[in-house]
């Protein structure tokens, strides 16, 4: 794969927070705080001292609260495609949302709700051609505790894949 990859041992990889959210995505290793929830260790290492990105979903938060990581702008000189890994382990996990912002607007062009179990799953997204454009992920609290998402290995590459999704333990 070529581009970026945000694989979040080194930082943020250029990516921020979204002002018009209420909490933000959090960058940790190991275990999240609560128990029967998010991961136990990073997708890239497979270990708890790699760094994964998450929603912690404890109080203060409230149910739809939501918390949005966006990336630096890319330029595309073809078609791309977003690879990233993805946890939603929990009995009150809410969804995880994907936007694409581009010059004609803003599109939610992956979702998907609800507990998916403890393990790491790889999604895919062809993405359209186009000259410049941000990826942002939504998390959005669940109505319990137990509702943390989290995200790793963030990545683009210049050929196309088969949107699909892909589990790994």
């Amino acid at each position: 794969s070529s581009g970026i990859n945000a694989e979040y041992g080194g930082g943020l990889c250029g990516w921020s927070d979204h002002k018009k959210d209420q909490f933000d995505w959090t960058r940790h290793r190991g275990s999240t705080g609560t128990m029967n929830t998010g991961p136990k260790y990073d997708h890239t290492r497979g270990s708890p001292k790699g760094y994964y990105m998450y929603i912690e979903a404890s109080l203060p938060r409230i149910v739809g609260d939501k918390a949005i990581l966006k990336s630096p702008s890319f330029s595309a000189s073809g078609q791309c495609t977003l690879n990233f890994w993805y946890t939603m382990y929990g009995r009150t996990i809410a969804d995880l949302n994907v936007h694409l912002v581009n010059e004609t607007g803003q599109y939610v062009i992956w979702s998907i709700s609800g507990d998916q179990g403890p393990d790491w799953i790889q999604a895919t997204y062809n993405l359209p051609t186009m000259s410049q454009f941000q990826i942002m992920f939504e998390g959005i609290r669940g109505d319990n505790v137990g509702g943390d998402i989290a995200i790793d290995d963030v990545s683009f590459s210049a050929q196309t894949a088969t949107n699909s999704a892909r589990s790994s333990r």
